[in-house]
């Protein structure tokens, strides 16, 4: 979800962006702006639920939004349209339909020292670490507040 500026792109204190997509609804509703807080130089302490801003790994003059839904020395999995992290189910309330047809497989992969795992919470709508891998955290320069 390619995030649109409408109030300055500086990056001196917060910004309000505008999401164009459904990949995070029902959290956030395509269309609704988002208050995102610059990322302080030298943070790493990203937690599993953050809702992050990101840019894009292939095109790096993008930037997404999604959940970080595992941190460094996780392993995660999807079955069934489920999330596993190092074996354990994790409840996800955010998440409203899994999979179209519950039967989603992906990993399991090991989330390298220096990365996170971001997924959307529409997973059917979302392009995310499914597809481009971990997250670097350099990538990421803010965090949804509002």
């Amino acid at each position: 979800m390619v995030l649109s500026c409408t109030l300055g792109c500086d990056w001196v204190g917060p910004r309000v962006y505008q999401v164009p997509t459904h990949a995070m609804e029902p959290t956030i509703r395509a269309g609704a702006h988002i208050l995102v807080m610059r990322w302080p130089a030298g943070r790493t302490n990203v937690r599993r639920g953050d809702i992050v801003v990101f840019r894009d790994p292939d095109e790096p003059e993008s930037l997404y939004t999604k959940r970080a839904v595992a941190i460094a020395g996780e392993t995660i999995e999807l079955r069934e349209g489920k999330l596993f992290l190092d074996g354990i189910p994790f409840h996800e309330p955010y998440v409203v339909k899994p999979a179209a047809d519950g039967s989603e497989a992906f990993g399991p992969v090991k989330v390298p020292e220096g990365h996170i795992f971001v997924m959307g919470d529409n997973r059917d709508s979302s392009r995310d670490s499914r597809s481009f891998g971990p997250l670097p955290l350099k990538s990421v320069v803010g965090w949804v507040v509002f």
